[in-house]
């Protein structure tokens, strides 16, 4: 009879105490969104000819919109691709801005494309004869 009341208020304790089970019906708290990632950006190259054009690429994760500025302008989506024809001499500069949903914390990037003044065209060379005495 003393295991029958034990075992009967061990089993009242363990269902008092939620069973035992290890779950619990309290909600998990939300992850707050992930903030955007420094944008991987990148030229085709470094430097150029006036009048020649450039391929800008990037893309950046957990962001869900991207914006242009410096010598570039406008919506961008996350990742892309773009080519420019570069028309003046001087050193250009490409920012990008993503932003996140609910981040408050952009991911900026940034590069330099130098645009130079074309060589100028080499002299034509024109064959001269050239008459040789001997002095013999």
């Amino acid at each position: 009879m003393n295991k029958l009341l034990s075992s009967l208020a061990l089993l009242i304790f363990i269902t008092a105490c939620g069973g035992g089970s290890g779950s619990s019906s309290d909600p998990v708290p939300a992850q707050p969104p992930a903030n955007p990632s420094i944008p991987t950006f990148y030229s085709s190259l470094n430097s150029i000819y006036k009048n020649e054009s450039v391929a800008i690429t990037w893309s950046s994760n957990n962001a869900n919109s991207c914006t242009a500025s410096g010598d570039w302008s406008g919506q961008k989506a996350t990742a892309g691709s773009e080519t420019l024809q570069l028309q003046e001499v001087k050193t250009y500069s490409f920012i990008l801005t993503c932003s996140g949903v609910a981040s408050t914390q952009p991911a900026i990037a940034s590069l330099d494309v130098i645009v130079l003044e074309p060589p100028a065209a080499a002299p034509q060379l024109t064959s001269v004869s050239f008459l040789l005495e001997d002095n013999d």
